[in-house]
């Protein structure tokens, strides 16, 4: 007579379709007894970066609007939840129960605006409610506090802009974005005169300041920058088959047929 797991892992093998539970029930199986060897070795800290990595090709997915490719990622990144409940669920630190309480007590809790009494008319007073509430939620007293909670994990370019935007709040800013454009031109001053030694601390300090340029203008650093890098890219990728068309390689192009070669391909791609 089969046993349980043995019979909802025919069960498994079976289906076409599949749901949450189904999910959560495949990782089990992988991290059982007779599982998968690398699954059952992966700790909290042994799959971290995966998180991360997983995010990132999950926005990548949604950038490009791939709709097969972010159906694929979101899936990745969701085994990436269910693993991290599973592994607390095993050595006994938390029940996935208390995952699921822990995130509808935060999203009903952070909404008084929908749950309660609290009025917000617009997605900025919502906004504005949700950050109240979260600095009720981790007892944050002020400014000093609110820059540290920012988790040093993110990219630098996106914890720059938080660590701002949340000092402002304090009175921490400039009056207006022709200051900011001002810093920006001081720090860059202040990094072509530094000498070798000096240019990581002044590169740090002209590009903390045009980070907070954008953001007084109203633009997200981290994405101009991937959209400009991914622009840079394609402009490569152009530049090298106009270049094999033409049988020449960049190298031995003086600058001047270079440029000419670089304009094609900004007008080409964009």
């Amino acid at each position: 007579m089969k046993t349980n797991a043995e019979a909802r892992r025919e069960e498994l093998l079976n289906k076409t379709t599949f749901d949450y539970n189904d999910c959560y029930d495949v990782l089990q199986i992988l991290r059982g007894e007779n599982g998968c060897p690398w699954d059952r070795e992966q700790t909290h800290k042994s799959i971290v970066k995966n998180v991360i990595e997983e995010a990132y090709e999950l926005a990548n997915a949604l950038e490009q609007e791939n709709v097969p490719n972010i159906i694929e990622e979101l899936g990745d990144l969701l085994m990436q939840f269910l693993f991290h409940i599973e592994i607390g669920a095993e050595s006994g630190e938390y029940e996935p129960r208390e995952v699921y309480t822990a995130l509808c007590r935060k999203l009903i809790d952070r909404h008084p605006h929908v749950f309660g009494n609290i009025k917000a008319d617009n997605a900025t007073e919502s906004l504005d409610v949700w950050n109240e509430q979260k600095l009720k939620e981790h007892k944050i007293k002020n400014t000093a506090e609110n820059v540290t909670d920012v988790p040093r994990g993110m990219s630098a370019l996106m914890r720059s802009q938080k660590i701002q935007s949340r000092a402002s709040k304090g009175g921490y800013d400039f009056a207006d974005i022709t200051q900011a454009a001002v810093k920006v031109k001081e720090e860059l001053g202040e990094f072509l005169n530094a000498p070798s030694g000096q240019k990581q601390i002044e590169g740090g300090d002209l590009l903390f300041a045009v980070v907070n340029l954008l953001r007084l203008s109203g633009v997200d650093s981290e994405t101009a920058l991937l959209n400009s890098t991914d622009k840079f890219t394609r402009r490569v990728c152009e530049c090298e088959r106009i270049l094999d068309d033409k049988g020449q390689k960049l190298k031995e192009l003086p600058q001047e047929q270079f440029d000419v070669i670089w304009t094609e391909a900004k007008h080409n791609v964009g």
